[in-house]
């Protein structure tokens, strides 16, 4: 199995050039090319923020983008049972709502990584409580790393544990509960919403996976 992580690409090459979209898009491209089919590889990109790099690559060449096996999103679309009033604003979709809907349509086989995988521990709970004690947010003065970690946990403090989690089902996915496959989409406007849906509903895409929980039980 391949896996592109944050898109990163073999050893480290000298850096000539700042980060770019294109570039990124590019390499996600190589790689879903590079993929040999007869020697039963597969591709697995590990969306761990933004949709943004792989919009942009599904845009740039649907055929190579389709090569891609599945993508594992770090976000929510299903009503948590434990929260009913879900927002359906997640993070990593809030980033860039479009790019979500592009690889939507993209048809590349979807896996999703929610709530009801993030951890119940009371070391998140501590951070909560320990963001609440401290009132106002960082001064401008600041480290520019203080104000960042503040406005994400201030967020949801299970943010910590995400890509940890995601890196786990890599290495364990017979760990984590699976769930029927589900249609999906992204709603437009400025109140659009990341949600399941159903067929009659035009969703950007169908058969899409999120996990119901891990289970400590089924790890091997």
């Amino acid at each position: 199995q391949l896996s592109l992580l944050c898109a990163s690409l073999g050893a480290p090459a000298s850096i000539h050039a700042p980060p770019s979209m294109e570039a990124a898009a590019d390499a996600i491209l190589e790689v879903a090319r590079k993929k040999a089919d007869d020697r039963g590889e597969t591709l697995t990109v590990l969306a761990l923020g933004s949709m943004s790099n792989l919009a942009s690559a599904a845009q740039k060449d649907p055929c190579a983008f389709r090569r891609i096996d599945r993508i594992i999103f770090i976000c929510q679309a299903r009503t948590p049972e434990a929260k009913p009033d879900y927002h359906h604003l997640p993070y990593n979709a809030m980033i860039d709502p479009e790019a979500v809907r592009v690889v939507l349509r993209s048809h590349v086989p979807l896996t999703l990584i929610g709530q009801d995988c993030y951890p119940k521990l009371p070391w998140c709970s501590a951070l909560a409580d320990d963001l609440a004690r401290a009132g106002e947010a960082p001064t401008a003065n600041a480290p520019l790393t203080a104000r960042i970690l503040w406005r994400i946990l201030r967020y949801d403090p299970q943010q910590v544990a995400f890509d940890p989690l995601a890196v786990f089902y890599l290495a364990h996915p017979e760990a984590f509960v699976d769930a029927e496959p589900m249609a999906v989409r992204m709603s437009k406007g400025d109140k659009w919403r990341f949600e399941q849906c159903t067929v009659a509903d035009a969703p950007d895409t169908e058969g899409v996976i999120e996990f119901r929980g891990v289970s400590l039980a089924r790890y091997r």
